[in-house]
């Protein structure tokens, strides 16, 4: 019994001995190298990557409330809805001061027709300074996309140099 008792734990030893040299997930160790790979190493690369799951999927919700609006017949810009809500009742306090102006100059009142046409300057202030607002918002945002990509590809390419090294 004892004899074959040897032979299991040489075995054993066998499996664990070739599971390290191929490079399991428990322990990677490396010929030539004296960097060890340990448990808690990978673990920490799995929540890293967990990280990176867990802030796309923040900004894909995030995306997904966003609403697409034309600016200036050109461009379509997406801006959240708070913005678009503002944009909406700008436009349409600058509708009703457009009418308010109509039926002001067909009454000939001079005091009438000048509240209206500042009442329109004003709606058309707001206007033009939501549409700056969104134009800069969009702006903004593209360069920290665009931000968020390069960081992303210089941490890939770290990595693949990394991984190539070892």
């Amino acid at each position: 019994m004892a004899g074959r008792l040897a032979w299991i734990l040489a075995g054993g030893a066998a499996i664990v001995g070739g599971m390290a040299i191929q490079g399991s997930n428990f322990v990677d160790f490396q010929v030539g190298g004296d960097e060890v790979r340990t448990v808690s190493q990978a673990i920490e690369d799995v929540r890293a990557h967990e990280d990176v799951a867990r802030i796309a999927e923040q900004e894909a919700r995030r995306e997904h409330r966003r609403v697409t609006i034309t600016v200036d017949g050109k461009r379509a810009e997406t801006v959240d809805p708070e913005t678009v809500r503002a944009l909406t009742d700008a436009v349409a306090s600058l509708v009703k001061a457009e009418a308010a102006l109509a039926v002001a100059e067909i009454s000939d009142r001079p005091a009438e027709l000048k509240v209206a046409t500042e009442r329109r300057d004003e709606a058309q202030r707001l206007v033009d300074q939501l549409k700056t607002e969104v134009q800069e918002q969009a702006e903004s945002e593209r360069a920290q996309s665009d931000a968020e990509r390069q960081a992303v590809r210089d941490r890939i390419r770290t990595e693949i140099r990394e991984a190539i090294r070892n």
